[in-house]
């Protein structure tokens, strides 16, 4: 007879007993999701379970490394949204004249189109 995960949380993993008087069962400390009895329980069972704790350990601090990563790829991408509203886009501005030459590209002075800036900007 197969036990499913609900029935699993309510029995030893090691000797299959719900758990000592009022107490419940304890839950393994690293893992969080190994139920045993008593102390002595996941003692004996700690070899066997060593290898599945790991694993789940290690499966969550991939989970959690790929979320703080989504994250931050997420705020990044707003960040560059954000500022790429607010900056001018070439299309705003008119060319005056060549100011000169950089190592790859060309410096000009320019303007805005709409004279709502009377500054001029160098544009590379």
């Amino acid at each position: 007879m197969e036990v499913g995960v609900e029935e699993a949380k309510n029995l030893c993993q090691m000797c299959g007993s719900p758990g000592e008087g009022d107490k419940g069962l304890l839950r393994c400390s690293l893992c969080k999701s190994t139920y045993y009895c008593s102390r002595e329980c996941q003692q004996q069972n700690w070899n066997d379970h060593k290898p599945a704790c790991q694993m789940i350990q290690y499966d969550r601090t991939l989970k959690k490394e790929r979320e703080a990563r989504e994250k931050k790829e997420t705020e990044e991408a707003a960040e560059r949204a954000r500022i790429d509203a607010t900056k001018p886009k070439y299309d705003d501005f008119e060319i005056e004249h060549e100011l000169g030459r950089g190592n790859y590209s060309k410096i000009y002075r320019v303007t805005k189109k709409d004279k709502s800036d009377p500054n001029s900007y160098a544009l590379k």
